[in-house]
């Protein structure tokens, strides 16, 4: 234990990028329960996961480019570091697109109250957007990792 204790991890996107990855994929399950439910309990646990996932995302974001000077020069880096930032960028988009989306649905009985649920067509639309910053937020951890672990084929 003694060399666990000898170390440490001077920047902190390696510690949190996954709170945004784990949030995000879990409030997109939620959404496609909910699409499929429709009921306000599955909705209501989608718009917080989401809005969890899209905080995490910018504090990942944010730690990302500091880590990104720091390991600037690394061929791998240099070659992914574009295009996972740029997925990264429209994963955070995204993400707080999907939390407004759901947060207005949310509250959305309270502004019309006539409401009886939400209707098919919007339910497929915010899975339609759930997926996607599901896939997003997949794509963006992959180059991720390809940048630590990836080697040639």
């Amino acid at each position: 234990m003694g060399a666990a204790t000898e170390y440490y991890i001077p920047l902190l996107h390696p510690l949190v990028v996954h709170f945004p990855i784990v949030l995000l994929l879990v409030a997109a399950g939620m959404v496609v329960i909910w699409s499929v439910r429709d009921r306000d309990g599955w909705l209501r646990m989608a718009c917080g996961f989401a809005w969890l996932g899209s905080v995490a995302a910018v504090v990942a974001s944010r730690t990302g480019e500091q880590l990104e000077e720091e390991v600037r020069g690394t061929p791998m880096v240099e070659t992914l570091i574009d295009l996972h930032e740029l997925s990264a960028d429209w994963t955070v988009l995204l993400a707080f697109c999907l939390s407004l989306v759901l947060t207005t649905l949310l509250f959305g009985a309270r502004w019309w109250p006539n409401r009886a649920g939400s209707p098919g067509a919007i339910r497929l639309l915010v899975l339609l957007l759930a997926i996607a910053v599901a896939v997003l937020i997949a794509w963006t951890g992959h180059l991720g990792g390809l940048m630590v672990w990836g080697v040639p084929r």
